[in-house]
């Protein structure tokens, strides 16, 4: 799992072990709520060629599978947001990016089709996670 991003000055830096630990959690709950068994992993998607450098997800496959990346300084804010108040320039959560880019393993284009599968997940996502929490 690559943990390295640069920081708004570009100043490379890493993911701390609590901000992997929870993108790691909100990953699971994603997977157990939606029963989509799929790897999702972190990366820089800096590093990526064109358009896919400004994504804050992208779903990959070989044909047998899929797998997934979430960009690395995405889920920084995510969790500055989250957990310290911080602003999220994206203006997008976390569990809602995951959803969509699951949605694409039904709906490979983006269209109503697509929105409508990323809507739906994205529910089934937040409602599982609001139950989980309740419990505790």
């Amino acid at each position: 799992m690559n943990r390295a991003y640069f920081d708004l000055y570009g100043v490379p830096t890493q993911l701390t072990d609590e901000e992997i630990s929870w993108f790691l959690e909100v990953c699971e709950v994603c997977k157990e709520a939606t029963g989509i068994d799929v790897e999702i992993t972190c990366k820089i998607h800096d590093w990526l060629p064109g358009k896919a450098k400004e994504a804050l997800g992208v779903i990959y496959t070989d044909g047998d599978r899929f797998w997934i990346t979430i960009d690395t300084y995405f889920i920084h804010e995510c969790y500055e947001e989250k957990f310290n108040g911080g602003f999220n320039f994206a203006f997008e959560d976390l569990q809602h990016v995951i959803a969509h880019e699951l949605a694409h393993i039904t709906q490979w284009r983006h269209c109503k089709r697509h929105t409508k599968i990323t809507e739906d997940l994205y529910a089934k996502i937040m409602t599982y996670q609001e139950d989980k929490e309740n419990v505790k």
